[in-house]
């Protein structure tokens, strides 16, 4: 079992914008790893001045804590999640530290930035037939997958453009569904093992980052992905010299991509 953090902090509070333009930035410790990028405002502005960073800190707890962890400040304990304002001062403080702890200075300031972080537990789930009758269900009904991958919209993207396909290439609606549910059921599972894989990976037993120098860390990746296909490195069975091709050791202990 483990968690996301989530938080938004407005550019006005980060001394070092430029360390979050034109890629996404990836943060490794011991216990997880931060991800890192720059959103619009509240008011839809791209500009420097007005962007936002959206950080998520994947942290690894006991099937124990997780109650305690989704304790709000009332104490009133929640199911999956803890929305953003219900996380009690200890909590907010908690993860200000931990950040400060594990990960880049630069990192730490956009989690202090903060003041509204909030809570997720992370799960994963699949149905075997995405249909029944004519019955179809599609995206996080069917899959619900990690969120490493970052896969929600385009599989719900997917699944309805599979699904006109099929109506155009089968002459009954029973075959053009059969045909249909078959290969997204497939494909559901495929994206469900993907993200249990990176789960695994990077947050539940994550290797020695800091004995690993860039070109360790391409071939851990390469070893990592050999099997599987993500649609962010467009093949993720890439050639053994471009595993990752924008991998580069950022300031601090972190890894900044794309």
């Amino acid at each position: 079992m483990y968690i996301l953090w989530r938080g938004l902090a407005e550019a006005a509070s980060i001394s070092h914008l430029e360390r979050f333009e034109d890629r996404i930035t990836w943060a490794v410790g011991p216990k997880g790893y931060c991800l890192l990028y720059l959103v619009p405002s509240r008011t839809d502005s791209l500009t420097p001045e007005t962007c936002q960073v959206n950080w998520v800190l994947y942290e690894n707890v006991t099937d124990r804590e997780l109650p305690g962890v989704l304790t709000d400040a009332q104490g009133v304990v929640h199911p999956t999640s803890l929305p953003p304002g219900a996380a009690s001062t200890n909590q907010v403080t908690y993860i200000q530290d931990h950040a400060q702890r594990y990960y880049p200075g630069y990192i730490a300031e956009a989690v202090a930035a903060t003041s509204s972080p909030f809570i997720q537990a992370v799960f994963d789930l699949h149905i075997p037939h995405y249909r029944q009758g004519r019955i179809c269900v599609l995206g996080d009904a069917s899959a619900l997958c990690r969120p490493h991958a970052a896969s929600g919209a385009v599989k719900a993207l997917t699944n309805a453009m599979a699904l006109a396909d099929a109506f155009t290439a089968h002459d009954s609606l029973d075959r053009a569904l059969h045909a249909w549910d078959l290969e997204q059921s497939a494909e559901g599972r495929r994206l469900v093992t993907l993200g249990q894989v990176m789960g695994r990976a990077f947050v539940q037993t994550p290797p020695a980052w800091q004995h690993m120098d860039e070109a360790a860390a391409k071939q851990w990746w390469t070893d990592l992905m050999s099997e599987q296909h993500w649609y962010v490195t467009e093949d993720a069975r890439l050639s053994p010299d471009a595993p990752l091709p924008h991998l580069r050791l950022a300031p601090g202990f972190g890894w900044a991509c794309f």
